[in-house]
């Protein structure tokens, strides 16, 4: 089984999410593999090359770079209206409303009681 390091000596600099240009930049300054991508200092790429391509070298090196996001809660969708005149057409559209601002979001109507 070959380890992480045979692996990326063995993988072009082009082939580890880089672009053409800098691809060839990286190669005419000598970095030719993923794993002599991974021994450039992070900070030189950031200040030669860019944000992107350091978190690239971060994680070659195994630095995990992905934050991760917590959902908030979702808040109720409440649409009220004070009925005096209890009109089938205007709760349709009420419903209508409500509707539409649940598609908007994405999320489907439940029947809460």
């Amino acid at each position: 089984m070959a380890t992480i390091e045979a692996v990326m000596a063995a993988t072009a600099v082009g082939d580890v999410a880089v672009s053409a240009r800098v691809g060839k930049q990286l190669r005419d300054t000598g970095v030719l593999t993923a794993l002599d991508l991974a021994q450039i200092g992070p900070s030189l790429v950031r200040e030669r090359w860019s944000v992107v391509l350091e978190r690239t070298v971060r994680e070659l090196r195994g630095e995990s770079c992905r934050r991760l996001r917590t959902r908030r809660p979702k808040q109720p969708i409440a649409h009220t209206r004070a009925l005096a005149n209890r009109s089938v057409i205007w709760i349709g559209s009420l419903k209508s409303s409500a509707f539409s601002r649940l598609v908007g979001q994405g999320r489907s109507a439940s029947k809460e009681v």
